[in-house]
């Protein structure tokens, strides 16, 4: 089984609730539950490293094994006491809102991580409020804290060129779509104003909600596939009617795979010194060699 490293990026629109104040909420409060869910953040040098464990509603268990041409499957018991969990590390950047999250199958995937994070912005976001309420004495200032405060936390998840249209595919529908090509295309000089002295041209299309979904995602899967772009971004909704974005970043080509079981030998995790348990990961240790790796490339793009 794979084990894949994903980015994302937070978009926080107020300074007063930075993300490095978010994961400072969630390390405040190591092991948040959200239903079968428990999530842990620590700051690290440059960054910060967090965990999300699920915990399965199973007691049992099966092993399926091999003798010649006969196939044994048996039901075990699990030890008591013991649940099987799957567990998700993240990186993440708060200079660039940057971060990347390890994957495997029918663990929490990075969608889900991202919509439960945002629940939890939503909730302490009060928390905020009432700060800025209470000790913010000029009201134009305040007013304007507010403001900001009420708009809307999103994300985006960033894919590699080769994979962009494979997840647009698996949408449900589709919305819009952004994007800006790699070389100004020949149409683009004969029809866009100002092309002639333009650094870059970027494309914003709205999609009508009266077309079939199907329709709409069969001609984006196709636009992408026979395209080069620098840039682009999709907004839809996927399978389980969540809001989802999806941004392409140009040769963003380097976060990596590996093998579940290179990777499971290494994890322990303690809940009594969750710190060490998380800095010291090999998980974490390889997801900070890759979030290094593509700092700067996502700072230019931003």
């Amino acid at each position: 089984m794979d084990v894949v490293f994903q980015a994302f990026q937070w978009n926080l629109p107020s300074p007063d609730f930075s993300s490095e104040k978010l994961l400072d909420f969630i390390s405040k409060e190591n092991g948040w539950v959200f239903g079968q869910r428990y999530f842990y953040a620590v700051p690290l040098d440059n960054c910060w490293a967090g965990l999300v464990l699920t915990v399965r509603d199973a007691k049992r268990f099966a092993t399926l094994e091999k003798k010649g041409e006969q196939i044994i499957v048996t039901s075990r018991q699990l030890e008591e006491g013991s649940m099987i969990t799957d567990f998700n590390f993240f990186v993440f950047c708060q200079g660039a809102n940057f971060g990347i999250y390890q994957h495997y199958n029918k663990s929490c995937s990075l969608n889900q991580f991202n919509l439960i994070v945002k629940k939890f912005y939503n909730e302490r976001r009060e928390v905020v409020k009432k700060n800025i309420e209470e000790n913010v004495v000029d009201r134009k200032i305040r007013d304007e804290k507010l403001r900001n405060l009420s708009k809307k936390f999103t994300y985006s998840i960033i894919e590699r060129p080769g994979h962009f249209h494979e997840r647009i595919g698996k949408l449900k529908d589709i919305k819009s779509v952004e994007y800006e090509y790699l070389t100004f295309e020949q149409n683009e000089n004969r029809y866009v104003p100002l092309s002639g002295v333009a650094k870059r041209i970027r494309h914003h299309v709205s999609l009508s909600k009266a077309i079939n979904a199907r329709e709409k995602l069969a001609e984006a899967v196709d636009f992408f596939k026979e395209k080069v772009f620098k840039k682009a971004l999709v907004k839809g909704i996927d399978p389980e009617n969540n809001e989802i974005v999806y941004k392409l970043v140009n040769d963003f080509d380097r976060i990596a795979e590996f093998d579940y079981d290179d990777l499971v030998v290494a994890l322990a995790f303690n809940s009594s010194d969750i710190v060490k348990s998380i800095s010291e990961n090999l998980i974490v240790k390889r997801l900070r060699h890759e979030i290094f790796n593509v700092e700067k490339l996502i700072i230019s793009l931003i």
